[in-house]
């Protein structure tokens, strides 16, 4: 797994125009009113909820996941919390698209048990 993030890292090392590094976001968020903020929180839930349709799916074709959510559902402030501490702990997600540091925050997060033949 960690092959893959850093393969992530340096595949997606600059950001497209169209979405902003995950250190922007977070100050975006830090600066905003409340209503921003759960605009922003609302933002990265339904791109948590793409992320997870994407791991249904990728299952019900390979048997595999992206990552192994867990029973209760995720909210907003919750992911704004999970992407501050990974990023505290690896500060290269602070400069990739926080759509891909949302994934790999999951992936870091929520790994999945490696099954025993």
């Amino acid at each position: 797994m960690r092959a893959l993030l850093a393969l992530c890292f340096l595949m997606f090392s600059t950001v497209a125009h169209a979405e902003v590094d995950l250190k922007t976001f977070l100050e975006n968020y830090d600066g905003a009113d409340i209503a921003e903020k759960h605009h922003f929180a609302e933002r990265l839930l339904d791109m948590q909820y793409g992320m997870a349709w994407t791991n249904a799916v990728i299952e019900a074709e390979t048997g595999k996941h992206l990552y192994c959510p867990p029973e209760s559902a995720l909210n907003g402030e919750q992911l704004v919390d999970m992407l501050r501490k990974k990023a505290a702990e690896d500060p290269r997600l602070n400069n990739i698209s926080f759509g891909l540091a949302i994934l790999s925050t999951l992936r870091m997060t929520f790994p999945c048990a490696e099954k025993s033949n």
